[in-house]
């Protein structure tokens, strides 16, 4: 089964807050190996997901089976699962759910996630203010403006690209606001308080607290990552 552009982005957001876990020198010392053992933590290193998921994309999409007749040895005028041939259908459909009942529909995915809801626009922009605090030009004094200059310039150059310029013109991928600023309710999403957002006048401190409110959710999705919990959990774990 092949993902679609849209698809793919929740398993790229959490390949990307993995690889900074990786590259962080106390955040990788949190990663629970063992979880991620199928994921060749060695192979993320180079930050391509692109080539990376097409060896692992059978770790998040479940290849879908259809059903089939065994024809092997089996308990003569059965057929697996056994159902005797001198039932009815109305008697096989009536029993044969409690019978299979806890040994199906079980996910083969570890990873998969069917989450629609999952913002992954927001979850690249809290990621993106984290990765500019990490450095000793985005800390101090109004720094949080620098670093709401510096992800603007980030999604402007990312959109620019070809690739991207691509997907939006087929209508795969939305423009996204140049400013850095959310909806409505990707703003609650952050749990701004709504005497600030509705205070135009404050752009400034608005933008300073949606800089540090993007900043601890992505500490707190960082380490949920190194747990093993999907990136779209803002919760602590």
């Amino acid at each position: 089964m092949k993902l679609t552009f849209r698809q793919l982005q929740p398993y790229r957001v959490w390949f990307e807050y993995l690889c900074v876990c990786l590259n962080h020198k106390e955040l990788k010392k949190k990663i629970d190996r063992s979880f991620y053992k199928s994921w060749n933590l060695s192979q993320l290193k180079s930050g391509k997901f692109d080539k990376w998921f097409k060896t692992h994309s059978h770790l998040f999409v479940e290849k879908k089976r259809e059903i089939t007749l065994f024809n092997g040895k089996r308990t003569p005028n059965t057929l697996l699962v056994e159902i005797p041939t001198n039932l009815t259908v109305e008697e096989v459909m009536k029993d044969i759910g409690k019978t299979i009942k806890g040994n199906i529909a079980k996910k083969h995915s570890k990873f998969a996630t069917t989450n629609p809801k999952i913002k992954t626009q927001a979850l690249d922009y809290f990621r993106y203010c984290w990765e500019f605090r990490q450095q000793k030009k985005y800390q101090g004094k109004g720094s949080n403006l620098l670093i709401h200059e510096a992800v603007h310039k980030k999604i402007k150059d990312r959109q620019s690209s070809p690739q991207m310029k691509g997907l939006i013109a087929k209508g795969k991928l939305k423009t996204r606001g140049l400013s850095g600023n959310f909806s409505q309710t990707d703003t609650d999403d952050l749990s701004l308080p709504k005497a600030v957002t509705s205070d135009r006048q404050n752009t400034k401190e608005t933008t300073s607290i949606l800089i540090s409110r993007s900043i601890n959710k992505a500490d707190k999705i960082l380490n949920n990552v190194c747990k093993g919990f999907f990136p779209g959990d803002y919760a602590d774990h």
